[in-house]
């Protein structure tokens, strides 16, 4: 389950805004806010439409049992 701090952390890597995330997951800023708040509950299908917009950019999120991880593509143009 991809936590909030891994949203934030993942439009950071992006020098997205949340307004700007919003616009390309086709959600409202509020959406996105909530979803990076401990404790708000948000419709599955909201996440969804976040993490599907970061993987179209490279962006992998990775829990390891030890870790949570954001995994860059190399082949993404945000690898550097």
């Amino acid at each position: 389950m991809v936590k909030p701090f891994q949203i934030r952390a993942a439009r950071a890597i992006l020098s997205w805004s949340q307004q700007q995330l919003a616009e390309r997951a086709k959600l409202n800023r509020d959406s996105i806010t909530a979803l990076e708040s401990h404790g708000v509950r948000t419709h599955p299908a909201t996440l969804k439409a976040v993490i599907d917009v970061f993987e179209r950019e490279g962006l992998c999120f990775v829990e390891d049992g030890q870790s949570f991880k954001i995994v860059i593509d190399k082949r993404s143009a945000h690898a550097g």
